[in-house]
């Protein structure tokens, strides 16, 4: 009884595995191309905060 309940246990840790890989996966896939087409816009804000802080710093 022991073997099978080790044997469940097993098989539904393989699947919660699988799960999280499947769901990594498809987090990359969308975040991916919303970095790519968001790029400019960060480039923007970053130049934005260097700006407010080399403001800061002269003061």
């Amino acid at each position: 009884m022991e073997d099978n309940m080790n044997t469940l246990f097993n098989f539904l840790s393989n699947i919660a595995e699988t799960k999280l890989i499947i769901i990594g996966g498809i987090a990359l896939l969308t975040l991916i191309p919303i970095v790519l087409l968001l790029k400019p816009v960060i480039i923007d804000v970053i130049q934005i905060i260097k700006h407010l802080l080399d403001k800061k710093n002269k003061k």
